[in-house]
């Protein structure tokens, strides 16, 4: 209780309210419930209040599944981990209700937000990957900001170019690193990894890019990007996103307190 305590208190006068460190001891409270398959609410010491908990990690994803043609901003993400919406912050894009996939039915780039936000901004985003036509270039985006069009996206591509990561700032893309030997084929799942400066992308879990960039931080939304020269060519399917590792239950500064208290009552 008492180093949950001072954990407490570290997180609140080390941060600022807009730096998720600050909610780092809600966190610790759902790490240490799951570990230990109790309440959070029995670590809590008398005198301080309930706050809530924060998930240690966290899980989305999005099947597509409509009785009809929906905009992606009026559809309700479902299967597992779902519930969210979307947000179309460029192009147009729809859940076509015969297949279960998002096409894009206007303009010819897309940026796609999911709107939930995951715990940390180390996370991965990825999806299942149609190629309509050769000149398909779409894929997953991660570290998507939450009110503007910014992120890093990974796009493949069955010709030239075949696989391409972007830092999107603004709607301006800039690439950063690209593959031209292993073509994508129809029903690769695409995945971009981002953990700290590293951003890599995967095709069928296998790598093909690996970069260090710093251009983008904070973000904890996913999503899907693209670009396609004519319509129902772009098509994405089974998006998923998650944090890439759970929060320890002992935080350093915890360690660095009990440690400090077992001295002392030596």
């Amino acid at each position: 209780h008492e180093q949950y305590r001072s954990y407490r208190q570290e997180c609140l006068s080390s941060y600022l309210p807009e730096d998720r460190r600050r909610d780092g001891y809600k966190r610790l409270l759902d790490a240490l419930s799951w570990k230990y398959q109790v309440d959070y609410q029995v670590f809590i010491p008398s005198g301080l209040p309930d706050e809530g908990k924060l998930p240690r990690n966290t899980i989305i994803g999005d099947t597509f599944v409509e009785t009809v043609d929906t905009s992606l901003s009026l559809h309700t993400a479902t299967g597992p981990n779902s519930g969210f919406t979307w947000t179309e912050v460029e192009g147009g894009v729809s859940v076509i209700a015969a297949t279960d996939r998002v096409e894009n039915v206007s303009g010819s780039v897309f940026a796609n937000r999911a709107d939930s936000d995951l715990s940390t901004d180390d996370h991965y985003a990825q999806c299942t990957v149609i190629m309509v036509v050769s000149t398909t270039r779409h894929g997953p985006a991660a570290r998507f900001a939450a009110a503007a069009n910014t992120m890093y996206s990974y796009r493949l591509r069955e010709a030239t170019t075949r696989h391409e990561l972007f830092s999107i700032s603004a709607g301006t893309r800039t690439s950063i690193g690209t593959e031209d030997v292993t073509p994508a084929v129809d029903g690769d799942t695409g995945r971009i990894e981002v953990d700290g400066s590293t951003v890599r992308a995967l095709q069928n879990g296998t790598q093909r890019i690996s970069v260090t960039n710093t251009a983008i931080t904070g973000n904890l939304r996913c999503g899907l990007e693209g670009t396609a020269f004519g319509f129902n060519r772009s098509v994405w399917d089974n998006f998923e996103a998650a944090d890439l590792a759970v929060v320890d239950p002992y935080p350093e500064a915890f360690y660095r307190k009990e440690k400090i208290n077992s001295l002392t009552r030596m």
